[in-house]
């Protein structure tokens, strides 16, 4: 819940309080609007429990919100996580909250992140020792970013970032299947051990970079590939906006991803729709930028190059056309016709 209260209730305190059993995040937007967006780590949380490595939840977490808020060009000021949990969690709670603490710490953001027994709602790989972890960051907008929102324009070039080869947090139940078909305790097989610390790699958080792109007027838009990817983060923007771009030279794909895909029987359109496929970001920047986005981007320990260059849309060309891992061809208007 997100609550205005009148500053002599508080005499300008700021920071986390806690009253009656219950926290609270109290800042002061400074006149600003104040926005808030809400996203979850899903099913990937499986992976991690098969490794006891729980923690690594948080970073998915914060990857799915804080660059959500970074694409309303929106200013972080609390990240809250809720913990679900089942009857049995162990040291899941500690584990998580450890990890949500350092994060915050790093990133220097105000941070509350809640547990709660679930009892058996919740199953996982574990008999009695399941988890989620949803949560919602709360940020201030400046007024002239309202007015003047973060927008790609033709002429741009299309830059495409990533870090450690991770299958960010979406299109996780087919990935869960495939494996499943290899056995149920398919992680402890040192055959698929590439495929496994490829799966339990937690998405990488791209709001500090992007944060800095965005300060320094490098970049016009920033977007991540989650839910949807190449078709609904990528394809149908660019098609509201009457855009089209050709991307090509994407990053090789690494070898567990392309077991994966070779495993799932997808074609490469339905793989694209919806796994990132080396991917987990993108920036445009005006001609004469470009450069100096992949420096910085590069200077934050992220790789990043550039894959194409947007132009106007046409009656036979918008959204996006790609060129696959496996030389295909995938397009994706990204139009209403095709979003039905």
């Amino acid at each position: 819940m997100v609550s205005i209260i009148p500053q002599r209730f508080f005499s300008g305190q700021v920071g986390v309080i806690e009253s009656r059993g219950q926290k609270y995040s109290i800042f002061n937007p400074q006149g600003k609007p104040v926005f808030i967006n809400c996203d979850g780590v899903g099913t990937k949380t499986e992976f991690y429990e098969r490794r006891h490595m729980e923690g690594r939840a948080v970073d998915d977490l914060l990857a799915m919100n804080l660059d959500d808020t970074s694409k309303k060009g929106a200013q972080a000021q609390v990240v809250v996580g809720l913990l679900e949990h089942n009857w049995n969690a162990g040291t899941i709670p500690q584990k998580v909250a450890h990890q949500f603490k350092r994060r915050m710490k790093e990133l220097g953001i105000m941070g509350v992140v809640e547990s709660k027994d679930v009892n058996w709602r919740i199953e996982g790989y574990h008999s009695g020792k399941a988890f989620n972890l949803d949560g919602a960051v709360v940020s201030t907008i400046d007024e002239e970013r309202l007015k003047n929102p973060l927008q790609s324009s033709a002429g741009d070039h299309l830059i495409a970032i990533w870090g450690a080869p991770n299958p960010r947090s979406n299109g996780i139940t087919l990935r869960r299947r495939i494996m499943e078909d290899k056995g149920h305790a398919w992680h402890y097989n040192k055959q698929y051990q590439d495929v496994r610390d490829f799966l339990s790699t937690p998405s990488t958080i791209f709001y500090p970079v992007f944060e800095r792109l965005i300060q320094e007027e490098l970049v016009t838009n920033v977007t991540h590939l989650s839910g949807g990817s190449w078709k609904g983060k990528v394809a149908v923007p660019l098609a509201a906006q009457e855009l089209y771009v050709s991307v090509t030279d994407l990053p090789a794909l690494c070898g567990a991803e392309r077991k994966l895909a070779a495993w799932s029987g997808k074609s490469a359109e339905a793989l694209y729709e919806s796994w990132p496929m080396g991917v987990e970001g993108l920036v445009s920047a005006q001609p004469g930028y470009e450069n100096k986005a992949i420096d910085m981007i590069r200077r934050s320990g992220l790789n990043a190059c550039v894959v194409g260059q947007l132009v106007n849309a046409t009656p036979e060309n918008s959204g996006v056309r790609l060129q696959t891992f496996n030389g295909e061809e995938v397009y994706f208007s990204g139009r209403v016709e095709e979003r039905k």
